[in-house]
C-alpha cells in the first residue's frame, strides 16, 4: 500500500472518509475546497482525492495539504498491471474496487462522472457498493458549484421532464423576492460563469462590431465539442460549424437581423476556421465579455450552454438546440 494511502487510513480512523474523484486543475480544486469548507461546519470528514497526472499534479494537491493518490498508486498497491491504467476500463474498475475496500468511504464525490473513464469508473464502483454519490460540476451561474445526486447537465435530477416529478410547493413571497434580487444583482454585475473579454457599453459593442444601431441581434455562443454537454446531450449537433451555417441560413431572409458568434473562451484554436464561415451579417467576437454581448442581444441560440441560463437571467429569449438542464420547462424555445 502506498505511504500516502497508509497514512490517510491511519490518520482518519473512526472518521467519515469521503472519496473525491476529480481532475488536477486549480479551478476544480478551488471549488471542491470551498465545498469541504461548508461540509466541515456540519460534519467531521476527511477527503481522499483520486486524480490523474504526474508529479506536477501531485504537487498541486500537496501544496494545498490534500491527500491524493493516483490510479498508478492504486494499481501498484493492489498489485494490478500498471501499464497505462487510465486507458483500461477493466483495470480502472479493479483499482477502484480495491480502493473502496481499503478506505470504506462514506460518500463519493466525482467531478462530472461521465466526462472521462476515471470519474465514470468511480461512480460505477460506488453504485455497485451502495455508496452514496454526488456529482460535481462548475456551476450554472457565476460563482456556483453543482452538487447533484444523479448527474450533471442534462443528467441532473432537475433536468428536462424530471423537473415535473419533483415534490412541488409554492414559494413564499420572501423566497420570490430573494430570487428576484439575486437575478438583479447578476444582471447589474459583469460576472459570468467563464470570465473573459473586455466590457463595453451597448453602443460601443455595436460600433466595435460594425452592427447598425437599429439592427436586431442574435447571439450564438459556441461550446467545446468534446465536452459531455455535446457528446451526450446534443442529438442534433456534434460540431459547431454546422450550427453557424444553419443559423445563418435561417436568418438570411431577415435583413435587419445580425448574428454574433461567440467562440468558447477555452477553445480558441480554430478562430480562422470559424471566421471563414461568417457571412456579411455575422460577426465572430471573442474579445468582448458575455455581459457586453448579452446587453445587445435580442435572442440567444445555444445548444445547452450555461450562457442560455445567464441569458434568461438577463430576460432574453433563448432557443435551445440540444438537451439543456434549463430547457423543457416552458421558458425556452426547444428544438
Amino acid at each position: 500500500m502506498s505511504e500516502i494511502l497508509s497514512q490517510f487510513i491511519r490518520r482518519t480512523e473512526g472518521r467519515r472518509r469521503i472519496l473525491v474523484s476529480c481532475w488536477a486543475n486549480a479551478t476544480t480544486l478551488d471549488a471542491v475546497e470551498q465545498l469541504f469548507g461548508a461540509i466541515r461546519r456540519h460534519a467531521d470528514v476527511e477527503p481522499l482525492f483520486v486524480s490523474t497526472g504526474g508529479p506536477a499534479s501531485r504537487e498541486m494537491f500537496t501544496e494545498r495539504g490534500l491527500a491524493m493518490v493516483s490510479m498508478q498508486d492504486i494499481c501498484a498497491a493492489a498489485k494490478l498491471p500498471n501499464a497505462s491504467p487510465a486507458s483500461d476500463e477493466g483495470r480502472l474498475l479493479a483499482g477502484y474496487a480495491w480502493l473502496f475496500d481499503a478506505v470504506h468511504p462514506a460518500v463519493l464525490l466525482t467531478w462530472n462522472g461521465a466526462g472521462d473513464a476515471l470519474n465514470a469508473a468511480s461512480a460505477f464502483t460506488a453504485a455497485a457498493r451502495g455508496v452514496p454519490t454526488f456529482f460535481l460540476e462548475r456551476g450554472l451561474l457565476p460563482g456556483t458549484l453543482v452538487v447533484d445526486p444523479q448527474g450533471v447537465n442534462y443528467g441532473s435530477h432537475i433536468a428536462g421532464a424530471k423537473w415535473a416529478m419533483l415534490e412541488r410547493s409554492d414559494p413564499a413571497a420572501g423566497e420570490l423576492a430573494a430570487v428576484a434580487e439575486y437575478c438583479r444583482r447578476l444582471r447589474d454585475s459583469t460576472r459570468s460563469v467563464v470570465q473573459h473579454g473586455e466590457s463595453l457599453a451597448p453602443d460601443q459593442v455595436r460600433d466595435h462590431l460594425e452592427i447598425p444601431a437599429d439592427a436586431r441581434v442574435v447571439l450564438l455562443p459556441l461550446q467545446i465539442e468534446n465536452d459531455t454537454n455535446i457528446t451526450r446531450y446534443s442529438p442534433h449537433y456534434k460540431q459547431m460549424p454546422p450550427i453557424i451555417r444553419d443559423v445563418q441560413a435561417e436568418l438570411a431572409p431577415r435583413e435587419d437581423v445580425w448574428l454574433i458568434v461567440k467562440p468558447h473562451p477555452e477553445d480558441r484554436s480554430r478562430l480562422g476556421e470559424l471566421q471563414s464561415l461568417c457571412g456579411p451579417r455575422t460577426r465572430l467576437c471573442g474579445d468582448l465579455s458575455l455581459g457586453s454581448l448579452l446587453a445587445v442581444a435580442n435572442v440567444v441560440v445555444a445548444v445547452n450552454s450555461t450562457v442560455g441560463l445567464e441569458a434568461l437571467v438577463h430576460r432574453k429569449s433563448v432557443v435551445v438546440l440540444g438537451r439543456a438542464i434549463y430547457g423543457e420547462k416552458g421558458f425556452t424555445f426547444d428544438l
